[in-house]
């Protein structure tokens, strides 16, 4: 009996934001082929620092630095302090550490901008962008260390890290 494995390339599927591995396994023997498949789960996780501003940016953010953070501090595992500055750890389906910095800032009653720094998955990074009004809010991504401003999609193709 011989055994033949061969691996295929990574593919990431958007929707899911989690990218397969295809791997085909044969198992010969004397009378019959059996050929295995199946995926392997890779994760991806978001790193960046980057400022949030609202679209237009002139307009601001339609809620207030005090809804922000009423819908912020009762996630699990965040720190939230009076200036508005927090901390927000988790771990990963395989069990990896990710943490995310981040700190709010208001002018003229209302949220100005959001500055997040750190790594964690797709599902933790929308869950604050919906604290500022995502999706209905459209949303500037100021890239702090290339100094360019994106729009969400090119934010993500930027931010998205594989790995396996």
């Amino acid at each position: 009996m011989r055994i033949e494995q061969d691996v295929g390339e990574v593919t990431e599927r958007r929707g899911a934001n989690i990218a397969y591995q295809q791997s085909h396994s044969s198992i010969r023997g004397r009378h019959a082929t059996i050929y295995l498949c199946y995926p392997t789960i890779v994760t991806v996780q978001y790193h960046f620092h980057v400022n949030l501003f609202a679209q237009p940016r002139a307009a601001g953010f339609a809620v207030t630095w005090e809804d922000v953070a009423t819908l912020l501090e009762p996630m699990p595992r965040m720190i939230f302090e009076l200036d508005g500055s927090f901390v927000l750890s988790g771990d990963d389906d395989q069990g990896r550490r990710w943490q995310v910095n981040g700190h709010l800032f208001d002018f003229a009653g209302r949220l100005f901008r959001l500055e997040l720094h750190g790594d964690c998955p797709p599902a933790v990074f929308d869950e604050l962008l919906r604290a500022v009004g995502w999706p209905t809010q459209p949303l500037e991504f100021e890239m702090v260390r290339a100094g360019v401003t994106v729009d969400e999609s090119t934010f993500r193709q930027q931010a998205g890290v594989i790995d396996r």
